[in-house]
């Protein structure tokens, strides 16, 4: 595998997976999805996908709804 890079700043590591590839797979599935449709559009495990959703949730960038035992992935309300 290859190593993992490190932001240059921060020194955080980079995630393999960014934001925009949740936020353009949303986007694609209408602006809903749920987490097993956005991890294979991403092409990421489901953990992972459900991982960095819940950040981005916390992020305030995107919105979860819990329908049943499934979480339902939102944009928000983008203003023009």
């Amino acid at each position: 595998t290859m190593p993992r890079e490190r932001d240059d700043v921060s020194g955080k590591y980079t995630s393999a997976y960014p934001d925009e590839d949740f936020l353009d797979a949303i986007r694609d599935h209408g602006g809903a999805a749920g987490t097993l449709e956005l991890a294979e559009s991403v092409g990421c495990h489901r953990d992972t996908a459900r991982r960095r959703l819940n950040e981005l949730v916390d992020g305030g960038k995107i919105n979860r709804q819990d329908v049943g035992d499934a979480a339902l992935w939102m944009l928000l309300d983008e203003e023009g």
